[in-house]
């Protein structure tokens, strides 16, 4: 499942995370909103997963990669209020 992952796929999905939506992510990948929404969407469908809820306004990471998860592997540079253990700077 996770060998047929690539370096742009990851690199997608880290981006969308960290910009908070997939529209400022298309914009630091120098890409198409509809492209960033379909790649993430293939990577959703290949991984059996889903990574964003997409019921509001913004994307939010499912419980499956949850805040504390994602926090815990790629910090933030403040620390992050929503990570128990990890509080602002």
């Amino acid at each position: 499942m996770l060998d047929a992952l690539t370096l742009d796929q990851i690199r997608t999905f880290i981006t969308v995370a960290e910009s908070g939506s997939f529209r400022s992510g298309a914009a630091r990948l120098s890409r198409v909103q509809s492209a960033v929404s379909h790649a993430i969407a293939n990577l959703e469908t290949e991984l059996g997963i889903t990574l964003f809820d997409r019921s509001g306004h913004r994307p939010v990471l499912t419980a499956e990669e949850g805040p504390s998860r994602q926090c815990s592997r790629y910090p933030p540079p403040g620390g992050c209020d929503a990570c128990p253990g990890q509080r602002s700077r």
